[in-house]
């Protein structure tokens, strides 16, 4: 007989090498020490348990920090408000400094030029709202009536004196929840004030945003180190230029969109067409 019906036959499985996965090989079943499943799935169980403990490190992290800007917020806001406006108003100052102006002269003018823009829009609005205005009262009349009218009919049928009943107990109401009332005007005369307040606060953000903008790349890359200077540079310009281009982008949009709508409003004769436009 020859050496190989000599040989033991082995199962196909073991004549071959087993595949690979990525730069490791599947593991080869030994039929003299069988794997035990309780291994396995404890093996797994761990893992499980590894990977949910992470997890939840990380959800409790970001609901604590997500509380922090909370508290916060009433800084936050104006910060945020600053950055949208400087990214906007960066160009005017990035190109008076081209032409030799120094940055605090360069930072007042842009800021200026920011608030005469937006004080004309509102000079442009409000003649036209006070001028429509008269047009706009007597249209909310005629519609108030047409409502009393339709209510009427059928298939509501609500007499004049049913409505007056109603006006009485609205009223009432009124009366009875005086204080309710007041409060509620406090508290938004409170909201009033700190809208005025973050006002403020982002004006004044703005222009040291851009008198001294350029030098926060290099203070926080003095705070990193230099290993670290390199990928902190490189963060801070792509997010402004990404944030810049979003900006710019958006403005494009709201231009052709104001432009088309006003026109449309003003085809159709709607009151207050160019103030709805701008806004």
């Amino acid at each position: 007989m020859s050496s190989d019906e000599d040989e033991p036959t082995q199962p196909i499985f073991l004549e071959e090498p087993a595949p690979a996965v990525g730069d490791r090989a599947l593991p080869t079943p030994d039929p003299e020490n069988p794997v035990d499943r309780a291994d396995v799935i404890g093996e797994g169980a761990r893992s499980f348990a590894a990977w949910s403990g992470r997890l939840l490190i990380v959800v409790i992290a970001l609901g604590v920090v997500g509380w922090g800007l909370m508290q916060l917020s009433s800084a936050i806001i104006p910060v945020l408000l600053a950055l949208l406006v400087a990214s906007v108003l960066y160009p005017v100052a990035a190109g008076l400094r081209r032409l030799g102006v120094p940055y605090g002269l360069g930072a007042e003018i842009s800021l200026l030029t920011g608030i005469v823009v937006l004080g004309g829009l509102v000079s442009l609005i409000a003649p036209s709202v006070m001028a429509q205005w008269p047009t706009l009262a007597d249209q909310t009349v005629r519609g108030i009536r047409q409502i009393q009218n339709w209510a009427a009919g059928p298939p509501l049928n609500i007499r004049d004196e049913q409505l007056n009943e109603y006006l009485q107990q609205f009223t009432s109401w009124l009366q009875g929840h005086s204080s309710d009332l007041l409060s509620f005007a406090l508290s938004v005369g409170g909201n009033v004030g700190s809208v005025i307040v973050t006002l403020v606060l982002t004006i004044v953000i703005v222009f040291f945003m851009l008198k001294d903008g350029h030098k926060f790349v290099g203070w926080v890359r003095t705070i990193v180190g230099r290993r670290g200077g390199f990928h902190v540079t490189e963060l801070f310009t792509r997010l402004w230029v990404t944030l810049s281009g979003y900006i710019r982008t958006q403005a494009i949009v709201s231009l052709v969109d104001a432009v088309f709508i006003g026109l449309g409003l003003w085809l159709l004769d709607v009151p207050l067409a160019f103030p709805i436009a701008i806004l």
